[in-house]
């Protein structure tokens, strides 16, 4: 039997991050409504179901997409199994991604689709038609569940239905159904053989009639056979003659494929002729383009001469280039030196530029020596005005809570620990007296109680506890009904007692509890006074003297560190200056340097590089007019233009002789090749003569082609009429060969449902005998383990009787202490619900599932306070006498806790529902 042994819940509904390890006996799981309790339940029949809760699309708690639940059960025998299911949100509702069972640490199931069966299986289920259905009723009961139950053992069709679901008869009838359903065979005639709902006598008429035509059948296929032998003889009669036309067609075929070959032959040589008339057009073509490119040689000649001449410019074009790169390295080595020569005169300010720069450095130098004291002092104050303005909070906050109404209020503390001393004190006092008093109330009910047992053991002859005489039989009564009466009145007056004892001691710890935080609070406010002195601070108002100081010292720093960066912007400036500077004059020199001119030279260099540059170009100028007349460019932007295009029409010219060169080498080719085209075109014209002999003569074959064709085709339609006749045979062989395996078949199946038919009658009565008996059996065990179950309490009703009546309805009697029958509805609503939870020990131990515990949600809702108590004390009580392993109670009522050998309060917070057990 299995019993919950853990639960783990990671965003289930207000379960954020809940774990709970359960042990047998009473387990109460007490919480106000809404704080989470039922989840508890749900979860729990999510996993063993499976997958069945009444809230399954919003169990992933909000703002979260993902949901687990964790449950271990453990066995008798110590086996542990694991159940992890892991939800997903996806669309509207809850998706299980996936479905874990580990059994003694053996993974036996990883996904939804095997979970179900292996949960079954293991749980002892596999039998019922409806297993969750089942658990909802009789193991995880939900909120007006015992109720609903008791009603129903009210009502014999109900209670019928519930029997029948649990053990299984509504599958047992079908079964009982189906057989009757089964087709056993099929008759000759084609209809499907059943059982039915027939009776004996029908039944044997029926065998008899299927038997009938059984035999009608092998009378048909007799004759069927008789008629295919004779269709077998006529048609190898067909066959014969069919085989010699055949062996005349392939001879005749012999013959159209040699003529066949010779026309494939025949449009060969036309093809040839063709192709040979085409070649002979081809190169005549190319004979008379070979002529006329060899008439256009003279022309070619003249125009080579005249591009020669205009190519003979290209030395005078790469002068010209020359000229113009020395006048460009020339105007570069003007502008170096005139850069350089600029650059040696601004270099002059550069002493200036470095004083400037020293004297902002020193006075940068002060200023961070300035800023880094005023830092120091402001980096203590700070820290101990810091220091300070928390202590102050700290004082403030302590004094509030002191002053809030349930501590000091307005009173002092040292007065309220003084009056809490003496009611602390006057408390234990009357708690002591209290005591003192219900121990006395005990004494005299135990004496009232001893007397009234020498009273009951006297028998007839009863005398007065006080004076020994003897006493009457009714004086006796009397007398005994009075000590009664006494003892149960000082009983409760004890118990009175002791509750009030109790009230006053927990109002005395409740008030220790009050005088211990005045004390902590009054510790706390002398601790934070001392370190506020401890910083140099004897009031308040010097922390606020230092706050202004410190303010001050802020502003000077300010102002300190803006005219340290406007130092430090200034020296940066001057710097980049000198820098400048400098490396001006150092490229100047470089520059002057590789140039091999002395600084004081530059100046005259740079007057004679200028007048040379000048005579260069006016030369440049007339070589460029001259070139541009002899090669015929008329407009040019600038020099680099005019070589530009010079050079294009050098490359023109150049393409050009290259064109016709090749143009005078072709003609040159075409001259041989000419000589060469009218010899291959006589030697065309010899094979053409030849070919066309050769068609002559094929034609003349070819035309006996259609008279042996003709022929063919008579013989060809002969055949054709004997295949068809031959077919129809073959039709009607098929047709008579199917029938004879339809018929043969139908026999086959009837005889096959002959030998069926008397063995599935007999199965069907023997299951309807058999379900009446589990059916009576499980009335039975029943009745016997609830009267086993009534035994153990106190109750008017000292069992039950269960009797199925008419319509297979079943009704349940209560019998009474005095042995007489009542009916259920004249049983108190409390002593119903103890009928109820009875019926389901008893359905659970007579199923035989391996669940060993019993789950109930709220099932003390709606009853008054007796009823409650009284419940109550009977679910401890099937606790203790053992009527179940493990029984779980969820309730919102506190006194369920005094009951209980485990209590796990549930509780509602900002960050989700939180349980707390103690054990």
């Amino acid at each position: 039997m299995y019993v919950l042994k853990r639960l783990e819940l990671r965003n289930i509904m207000s379960h954020f991050n809940t774990s709970i390890d359960f042990r047998e006996g009473f387990t109460a799981i007490v919480g106000r409504n809404g704080a989470g309790k039922s989840t508890i339940l749900e979860a729990i029949l999510f996993s063993i179901t499976p997958h069945q809760a009444p809230r399954r699309s919003s169990m992933i708690s909000e703002n979260s997409s993902r949901g687990e639940i964790y449950l271990a059960l453990q066995s008798s025998e110590g086996r542990l199994l694991e159940l992890r299911n892991k939800l997903i949100r996806r669309g509207g509702g809850t998706n299980t991604e996936a479905a874990i069972i580990t059994l003694e640490g053996r993974r036996i199931a990883s996904k939804p689709t095997g979970y179900k069966e292996e949960i079954h299986k293991i749980l002892g289920l596999r039998g019922l038609p409806n297993p969750a259905s089942y658990i909802e009723k009789a193991i995880i009961i939900s909120q007006g569940g015992l109720q609903t139950l008791a009603e129903i053992l009210s009502e014999p069709k109900e209670l019928r239905d519930l029997l029948d679901a649990a053990l299984g008869y509504a599958l047992l009838k079908q079964a009982i159904s189906n057989i009757g359903d089964v087709v056993l065979g099929v008759s000759p005639d084609g209809s499907p053989v059943k059982l039915g709902s027939k009776s004996i006598t029908r039944l044997q008429s029926g065998y008899m009639t299927l038997r009938n035509e059984v035999l009608g059948v092998d009378r048909e296929i007799r004759e069927a056979s008789k008629r295919l032998e004779e269709l077998e003889r006529e048609r190898e009669e067909l066959e014969r003659r069919a085989r010699d036309l055949e062996s005349e067609a392939k001879a005749l075929q012999s013959e159209i494929g040699k003529l066949e070959t010779m026309e494939e032959m025949l449009v060969n040589v036309t093809s040839m002729i063709r192709s040979e008339r085409s070649k002979l057009d081809t190169i005549n073509t190319r004979l008379r383009y070979a002529e006329s490119k060899i008439s256009s040689i003279d022309d070619l000649e003249k125009r080579r001469a005249e591009l020669r001449a205009k190519a003979s410019l290209a030395h005078e074009v790469a002068e010209l280039a020359r000229l113009q790169s020395r006048l460009d390295k020339l105007g570069r080595d003007l502008e170096m030196i005139r850069d350089a020569v600029e650059k040696l005169e601004v270099s002059r300010r550069l002493k200036e530029i470095e004083s400037a720069r020293r004297e902002a450095e020193n006075r940068l130098l002060e200023a961070r020596s300035s800023i880094k004291e005023e830092q120091r002092r402001y980096t203590l104050l700070d820290y101990r005005v810091t220091r300070g303005r928390s202590i102050v909070t700290n004082i403030r906050r302590v004094l509030s809570e002191c002053r809030s109404k349930d501590l000091c209020g307005s009173e002092k503390p040292e007065s309220v620990l003084e009056r809490l001393d003496a009611v602390i004190n006057d408390l234990e006092s009357k708690a002591r007296a209290l005591d003192q008093e219900a121990s006395a109330l005990e004494a005299e009910a135990r004496r009232l109680v001893q007397a009234l047992s020498m009273l009951e053991e006297s028998g007839g002859s009863a005398r007065c506890p006080v004076c020994g005489a003897e006493l009457p039989p009714g004086r006796a009564e009397a007398i005994a009904r009075h000590y009664r009466h006494e003892a149960e009145r000082l009983r409760k007056a004890a118990k009175e007692k002791a509750a009030e004892a109790e009230k006053a001691r927990a109002e005395a710890s409740r008030l220790q509890d009050k005088r211990r935080r005045i004390e902590l609070l009054l510790s706390r406010l002398n601790q934070l006074e001392e370190g506020l002195r401890e910083l140099g601070f004897q009031t308040p108002e010097d922390l606020a003297k230092a706050e202004q100081k410190l303010r001050m010292l802020r502003e000077r720093l300010e102002e300190l560190r803006k005219l340290e960066n406007s130092l430090e912007e200034k020296v940066r400036n001057l710097s980049r200056e000198e820098v400048a500077l400098r490396e001006a004059k150092t490229r100047a020199l470089e520059v002057l340097q590789r140039l091999g001119i002395k600084e004081e030279e530059a100046r005259e260099k740079l007057k004679t590089l200028s007048s040379e540059s000048k005579k260069l170009e006016r030369m440049l100028v007339s070589k460029a007019e001259d070139l541009a007349t002899r090669l015929g460019i008329t407009a040019y932007r600038s020099l680099d233009d005019l070589l530009e295009k010079a050079r294009e029409a050098l490359e023109g010219v150049d393409k050009e002789l290259s064109a016709i060169e090749r143009r005078l080498e072709e003609a040159r080719r075409l001259k041989e090749e000419a000589a060469k085209l009218k010899w291959e075109a006589e030697q065309v014209m010899k094979r053409l003569e030849e070919l066309e002999a050769e068609e002559k003569k094929l034609r003349k074959e070819v035309s006996r082609k259609s008279e042996i064709e003709a022929r063919l085709k008579e013989v060809q339609n002969t055949l054709a009429e004997l295949d068809d006749r031959i077919s129809r045979i073959d039709r009607e062989m098929g047709e008579l060969q199917t029938r004879i395996r339809e018929m043969k078949s139908r026999k086959a199946s009837g005889e096959e449902a002959l030998k069926l038919y008397l063995p599935a009658a007999a199965s069907r009565r023997i299951m309807e005998e058999i379900g009446e008996i589990a059916y009576r059996r499980l009335l039975a065990v029943l009745e016997d383990e609830m009267n086993d179950i009534l035994s153990r309490f106190n109750l008017d009703v000292a069992g039950v009787e269960i009797r199925e009546k008419a319509a297979r309805e079943i009704e349940v009697k209560a019998i009474g202490g005095n042995g007489a029958y009542r009916p259920l509805e004249a049983v108190s609503g409390g002593e119903r619900t103890v009928l109820a939870l009875s019926f389901v020990l008893a359905l659970n131990k007579a199923v035989g599932g391996k669940l060993g515990f019993l789950a109930l949600d709220e099932p003390t809702a709606n009853l008054d306070e007796d009823r409650r108590r009284s419940l109550v004390e009977v679910l401890r009580g099937i606790s203790v006498e053992g009527l179940v392993r493990q029984l779980v109670v969820v309730t919102h009522h506190e006194d369920v806790r005094d009951y209980a050998d485990t209590i796990c309060l549930v509780t509602r917070t900002q960050q989700g529902s939180r349980v707390e057990c103690t054990y």
